[in-house]
């Protein structure tokens, strides 16, 4: 499967994995600019060379439940109605 990267360059899910591995790209910055800033800091450390700096599964739970609550509120204050962000990671209302 091809993907487009933000560069509009094709290239595959396998081909992104292995420049990953090989430390060419940092999946942060393959994110979009509009990507909250708790993920994008959540998917550098993720990907972390060293394993044990990489976070803990409780930890990504955490700032994922975070990030979700952060863009929730944004989306409240800017009058939007939340979509699926507004139920919660897991579909329940927060």
């Amino acid at each position: 499967m091809l993907v487009k990267s933000h560069s509009t360059v094709s290239i595959s899910h396998t081909q992104i994995a292995l420049s990953v591995a090989d430390g060419k790209i940092k999946v942060a910055e393959m994110l979009p600019r509009s990507t909250n800033a708790t993920v994008t800091a959540l998917a550098a450390m993720c990907t972390e060379e060293e394993p044990a700096l990489r976070p803990t599964f409780g930890v990504i739970v955490e700032e994922m439940e975070g990030a979700v609550a952060e863009v929730a509120a944004h989306q409240a204050a800017a009058g939007g109605g939340g979509g699926v962000l507004g139920r919660g990671l897991w579909g329940r209302r927060g």
